[in-house]
């Protein structure tokens, strides 16, 4: 009896409840949509963006769509020098894009570019930035050091760089490096003899490690104490600490190898290494928008830091349209290719 008691107040109950929903329609204000302007412009290369629209998170999860019906007017020095097409490329992953490309104008150093983008639903925007010059007399030592942490010793290859300070405002600079590690494998680890082959791993490393105070935030930014230490995720760095007339900083790479005797490689058994090191001088523009960018990144991982804005010169948009001029500087021992020597590749993510 008490069961068909209690069957009947849930019945009653879930009809109630069933009878007292009511639509509630939600009115968003729909902001306009903006033009996004997208394109980092290296000296000597041809001038390329993508260009979209930003869109309603509201009704998509996507921030932007790239537009193939905007037209972008490329000035030189102020000077108009052409109408960028729309080509449709493919991108790393063989997926289709839309992107704007210079057929006749190539960025030169010291040179200003502006764009002027209309499309008919959008406000007209507009944006420029200057290519800026190379550094000068850029020089690039190494140096060995055993670190020792709590469980183990090994050594770390320092990488030092100085370079000619020819100015006196501040300029902004960015760093990171390719690494190529070969070992040798013996087809048995009595014999030396025998050919075996040298297995190469190479990766890029854009997050420069560093435990100078010009590269590394940590060493000057002390509200890393609270849970999570920043970290330069872009390597970009200025020349405000410097003195003289000098840049002068270094990095280093942990991953050589676990070796306690403080010894790299074994040169004589075809083991080498190479690094190509990418310096940069960075626009204002490149600087401000990969520093907000690293600030957001790590302020993600912060419960108590405030959203960070990404830096945006675009007048009436989005985006980010910035210069920059690279140098590449090469340190390397041991050889490589050897010649009948047997090399396996294999792709490395370095950190």
């Amino acid at each position: 009896m008490n069961d068909n008691i209690y069957f009947v107040i849930i019945l009653f109950t879930a009809l109630f409840l069933a009878s007292c929903q009511k639509e509630i329609e939600f009115e968003l204000d729909q902001t306009p949509s903006k033009l996004v302007v997208n394109g980092l412009i290296a000296a000597d290369s041809i001038i390329e963006v993508k260009i979209g629209k930003s869109l309603s998170y509201a009704i998509n999860n996507e921030s932007y769509n790239d537009i193939d019906d905007a037209v972008a007017t490329l000035f030189v020095d102020d000077i108009e020098v052409e109408i960028l097409p729309v080509i449709i490329d493919k991108d790393r992953f063989g997926r289709s894009e839309i992107v704007y490309r210079s057929q006749n104008t190539i960025a030169e150093v010291g040179k200003t570019y502006s764009l002027i983008v209309t499309q008919p639903d959008c406000e007209t925007v507009k944006c420029k930035t200057t290519i800026p010059l190379p550094v000068k007399n850029a020089q690039t030592t190494t140096s060995v050091v055993i670190y020792n942490n709590f469980r183990e010793s090994y050594p770390r290859l320092y990488l030092h760089m100085k370079f000619d300070k020819t100015h006196e405002t501040e300029k902004f600079y960015r760093i990171y490096f390719e690494r190529m590690k070969g070992t040798r494998f013996f087809n048995s680890s009595f014999d030396e003899g025998t050919a075996g082959f040298v297995g190469v791993e190479y990766g890029t490393c854009f997050y420069t490690r560093s435990d100078d105070p010009i590269l590394n935030p940590e060493e000057k930014n002390v509200n890393n104490i609270l849970f999570v230490p920043t970290r330069n995720t872009f390597g970009i760095f200025t020349d405000e600490l410097t003195e003289g007339n000098e840049v002068e900083f270094s990095f280093y790479d942990e991953y050589i190898n676990n070796d306690t005797t403080g010894h790299l490689i074994n040169i004589n058994n075809g083991d080498f290494y190479r690094y190509s090191i990418y310096l940069s001088s960075l626009s204002p523009e490149a600087y401000y928008y990969f520093n907000s960018s690293n600030a957001q990144i790590n302020n993600n991982q912060d419960l108590f830091a405030e959203p960070v804005l990404v830096y945006s010169n675009i007048e009436n948009g989005l985006g980010i349209f910035a210069g920059y001029t690279t140098s590449l500087h090469t340190v390397s021992d041991g050889e490589y290719p050897i010649d009948g020597m047997n090399y396996e590749y294999w792709k490395m993510d370095i950190y």
